[in-house]
């Protein structure tokens, strides 16, 4: 059921659209009466359990105020553990505060994606951490670890997929753990497809394609790469500085 739908560019991402749509909520007669709100964006595919699996999580890990779908051990180059933001539950004991509220009601334009994840995703950690909130997550993994970018390792601990990292996975592996899921589809080419005969097919012709996606998820590969992607960063940083 959707009571509220606003769609339009405002270059803020995710924090920008759980903003407005924070904003809307609070004028309701009925926000005084909700316990739980969920900020999610579209980023990933999903869910491929039910939600139950969230909650019973959520509950296992002692009903935290605070509760989402991962922790990111990564952040700006160097180990900072955050709440990734895609996906999180807040409690009202924490989305009625002064600091929440004025939290979402600052988010502004950025023009670096770097500052949104530095200003927002590892902001909201901080915040909660400056007010001794105590949050946590489906999956947590210390170390340099991004518990999406290894979904495929621990498929049983997640809920969801990000749209970003489909390319990296093996399309014949994902789909068949999809379908032991119990997930009604398919997944090919970073997009929800219906289970057929067609679609098997093209599964099964991914085959002939692991060579290159092998060579992609060599460590050697993935070290040179994120080494370009953290000097870069640097570069950014360094900039901004000045």
């Amino acid at each position: 059921l959707i009571i509220f739908f606003d769609c339009h560019r405002h270059k803020k991402y995710d924090f920008g659209s759980y903003s407005k749509g924070f904003e809307w909520l609070k004028q309701k007669d009925f926000f005084n009466e909700i316990n739980e709100i969920i900020f999610c964006n579209d980023s990933v595919l999903g869910p491929y359990r039910p939600f139950s699996f969230f909650f019973e999580k959520k509950q296992q890990a002692n009903n935290p105020p605070v509760f989402g779908c991962t922790i990111n051990h990564i952040a700006l180059g160097k180990i900072y553990p955050h709440l990734q933001s895609y996906f999180l539950l807040v409690h009202k004991s924490v989305f009625t505060q002064n600091y929440f509220v004025d939290f979402l009601k600052n988010v502004k334009e950025e023009k670096d994606k770097t500052d949104i994840v530095n200003k927002y995703e590892i902001g909201l950690t901080e915040l909660l951490e400056r007010n001794n909130i105590k949050y946590d997550a489906i999956y947590s993994k210390a170390g340099y670890c991004d518990p999406c970018r290894e979904f495929i390792e621990h498929f049983d601990q997640m809920l969801f997929i990000k749209k970003n990292r489909l390319k990296s996975y093996h399309t014949l592996k994902l789909n068949l753990l999809l379908t032991k899921s119990g997930f009604p589809y398919w997944i090919i080419n970073g997009k929800i497809v219906e289970r057929n005969f067609f679609n098997k097919i093209k599964i099964l012709f991914h085959l002939f394609l692991e060579p290159a996606r092998i060579i992609r998820e060599l460590d050697i590969y993935k070290k040179r790469k994120y080494d370009r992607k953290i000097r870069k960063f640097n570069n950014n940083i360094i900039e901004k500085i000045k």
